[in-house]
């Protein structure tokens, strides 16, 4: 039997809703026939990661063995003949590699499509925090470039964009110089309310835009809201993910 007409074939036992324990088992093992140089502990992530649907878990699983194999070509050419005995402790290397780059689709599948995950990845020499970091720095860009879109994209808005800038700066110093100081991690929404207000009726800005724009920018910088009242920043201090909104914020156009 064909791989294309088993795919065909699990994916019509496929119903609403969650798939029975008989289907999600034969789902895992045909992927297991069809990905054999692939590790199960690998296959198990990349079907949750994609919720259970056998297609998507398909491309995901075809996009890393590839990778795996341009890797193992280009090592076992150049590493068979002086390096015999390296080769047989390759496969643990690639298995790495498979659960690293696995991970990488994983966080950044959302943001950044897959070949440029994958570039990034080789041009990086697959090493997976340089690769990470790089990811990281494209998503925070591109973040905050869609905050400044939304905003600009509306007419007569240059006040809401001073204002915003003004406390999204405001905001961010604090926090990166004074990253051990619980009160710059906390944000009463009664004197968020109170400052825009008075800022809007200053400068003639919409109010109500403003402040909605404040709030997905909170949300954006990695505050949460508590009980629908005040915002915190619970978490551990992304420097390089506050630092490069500071940035964007600093070199805003108005």
């Amino acid at each position: 039997m064909s791989s294309k007409y088993e795919w065909g074939k699990v994916s019509e036992q496929i119903g609403d809703g969650k798939l029975s324990k008989q289907t999600r088992d034969n789902n895992i093992c045909l992927l297991q026939q069809n990905f054999p140089e692939i590790e199960k502990e690998i296959i198990l992530q990349a079907w949750n990661y994609c919720d259970e649907d056998i297609d998507e878990t398909n491309e995901i699983l075809h996009y890393v063995n590839d990778n795996r194999l341009i890797i193992k070509s280009t090592c076992l050419i150049f590493f068979f003949l002086k390096y015999i005995n390296f080769v047989l402790s390759i496969n643990s290397i690639f298995h790495d590699d498979q659960k690293l780059l696995l991970s990488l689709l994983v966080d950044f599948g959302n943001q950044v499509n897959k070949t440029e995950i994958l570039n990034i990845w080789k041009q990086c020499n697959r090493i997976f925090y340089e690769t990470r970091f790089k990811l990281e720095e494209i998503c925070s860009s591109r973040d905050t470039n869609r905050v400044l879109n939304i905003i600009n994209d509306r007419p007569k808005e240059r006040e809401e964009l001073m204002i915003v800038r003004s406390m999204s700066l405001y905001i961010l110093w604090n926090i990166l110089n004074h990253s051990r100081t619980i009160k710059y991690r906390q944000i009463s929404s009664q004197s968020l309310y109170k400052n825009l207000k008075l800022k809007c009726d200053q400068l003639g800005a919409n109010f109500v835009e403003t402040l909605n724009d404040m709030k997905g920018i909170l949300l954006d910088f990695g505050f949460k809201k508590i009980n629908d009242e005040d915002w915190y920043y619970r978490q551990d201090i992304q420097i390089l993910h506050l630092w490069n909104r500071y940035r964007k914020w600093v070199n805003a156009q108005l």
